[in-house]
């Protein structure tokens, strides 16, 4: 099943499309501004969405347990991804963030087991406690230098990171950030 949009659309409501397991692709007209909270929650089939250039916020635990997504694209004019909007999107392997995000909040895609790496944009300030919690097959972050805080246990479980790269002296670093990676101890403050 594929649904087709109004143009006019502004908002999705809380738990639309909850559920909705003949779902298979999302693609948002240019007026939608918001998703909010679970909005595509456990959309089991749900394997390609298409975010337009003027949303604003994606709310929380959006697609979250959508286990068929395997790549998202965020527009400029996202600043912020709530808390699990991607928890547990067990395909998703790419992920490519706007350059107006300004935090990633908690949980937001923590248990996604497909992804590999990631290159955080230059605005981004906070990533928020488990926002990446046990991602087993994440190797690569590369951050950007306008990130001033990392919060507890954000890397935490994502035991095949070896590569990290690029954050600013001035970022505070939670407890157990990288917590059981493949990095050593401290290597990273080595890095930046």
């Amino acid at each position: 099943v594929r649904v087709n949009f109004p143009q006019s659309l502004q908002k999705i409501c809380s738990s639309g499309f909850a559920n909705c397991n003949s779902l298979v692709q999302v693609t948002l007209p240019e007026n939608t501004e918001k998703i909010s909270k679970k909005a595509f929650y456990q959309c089991a089939s749900l394997t390609r969405v298409a975010l337009n250039h003027n949303l604003k916020l994606i709310g929380m635990s959006c697609f979250s347990e959508c286990s068929r997504i395997s790549e998202i694209t965020f527009p400029n004019s996202l600043q912020t991804i709530a808390a699990a909007s991607f928890y547990k999107c067990t395909s998703l392997r790419r992920v490519v963030f706007g350059s107006g995000l300004q935090v990633i909040h908690s949980l937001a895609f923590s248990e996604c087991s497909s992804l590999e790496e990631l290159s955080f944009p230059a605005n981004l300030k906070v990533i928020r406690k488990k926002a990446f919690l046990k991602c087993p097959n994440l190797k690569s972050l590369r951050f950007g230098s306008q990130l001033e805080e990392i919060g507890d246990n954000a890397f935490f479980d994502c035991e095949l990171v070896t590569s990290i790269i690029g954050i600013p002296k001035k970022c505070i670093i939670g407890d157990n950030v990288f917590f059981k990676t493949s990095v050593a101890d401290e290597s990273w403050c080595c890095i930046l």
